[in-house]
């Protein structure tokens, strides 16, 4: 039942409600005539509506963290309350609390934009839950997260190797390079295309050195190929693949001897020469 003061008829009704609590509110309304004939309160006409000015809270899953090599969001915006969202995405520079370059999402679909365009480093993302009634939070308090991006291959470094023409069969090479985490590589003899991944052999930490044994393998040319790759999985290209080349031989000589004394003879003094091939 409503009861209320009666106002002047005609009056336009400006009542602040703003003190009031939100939650649901009503309004009553009884008519009069020129002569005082007034609708009975218990009939009066009624206006009910659900006061609601405060923005919903909400959930913001699925957005990357700390470095890493993602080119696409696959983000979502999800809370009871919650209808409707805006969000932005950019640079270090990006202000959250400024209302420019925020997108409005209405139909709650995920956050699945491409990173592509924007440079690597710092990227923000900013997101203002919004209800039904458009309430949203305030920019001062929007979600706000940010994470690095890092899409740029490393290079490695290949040091210790053998050089020129060598003889060595047993390989001791340490592999180095700026943010070189893990590399594999590929010992191979020419002609052979460090471009192509077969034959790569799997991930190996940096700290960990090449040591494998060419005993077995022929004398002749040959390349070591190697990749490098960072912490968060970015691999060094394969057609700017390091190589370093060599020649093994590590086949002993023979001697040849001309010019020796023959069978019984009185020989004082030798005039022997010594060769072969290398």
């Amino acid at each position: 039942m409503c009861s209320s003061d009666l106002t002047p008829v005609g009056s336009l009704i400006t009542t602040d409600f703003s003190g009031l609590a939100d939650g649901e509110l009503k309004l009553c309304v009884i008519g009069g005539d020129v002569l005082g004939n007034y609708q009975d309160m218990a009939d009066a006409t009624e206006a009910i509506w659900t006061k609601d000015t405060q923005p919903p809270t909400f959930d913001v899953t699925g957005y990357p963290t700390g470095a890493n090599n993602i080119t696409s969001l696959d983000v979502t915006v999800s809370g009871v309350d919650l209808s409707q969202y805006k969000y932005k995405l950019g640079d270090a520079s990006t202000d959250c609390a400024s209302a420019d370059a925020y997108t409005l999402v209405s139909t709650l679909d995920k956050i699945q934009d491409s990173l592509a365009s924007l440079s690597d480093g710092v990227l923000v993302l900013c997101v203002l839950g919004g209800d039904i009634a458009n309430n949203f939070t305030p920019l001062a308090e929007a979600f706000t997260t940010s994470w690095t991006k890092d899409t740029t291959p490393p290079v490695a470094e290949i040091n210790g190797h053998p050089t020129g023409t060598s003889n060595i069969v047993d390989l001791d090479i340490t592999i180095s390079g700026n943010e070189v985490s893990h590399y594999k590589y590929k010992l191979v003899s020419l002609p052979a295309d460090c471009a192509v991944a077969d034959a790569y052999s799997n991930d190996v930490v940096v700290t960990d050195k090449i040591t494998d044994s060419i005993n077995s393998l022929a004398d002749g040319d040959f390349s070591l190929c190697v990749i490098g790759r960072d912490a968060v999985g970015n691999y060094q290209l394969l057609e700017n693949a390091s190589i370093v080349s060599w020649i093994k031989d590590a086949t002993a000589p023979t001697a040849e001897i001309s010019g020796q004394p023959q069978g019984i003879n009185n020989t004082k003094i030798l005039n022997v020469t010594v060769s072969g091939a290398e």
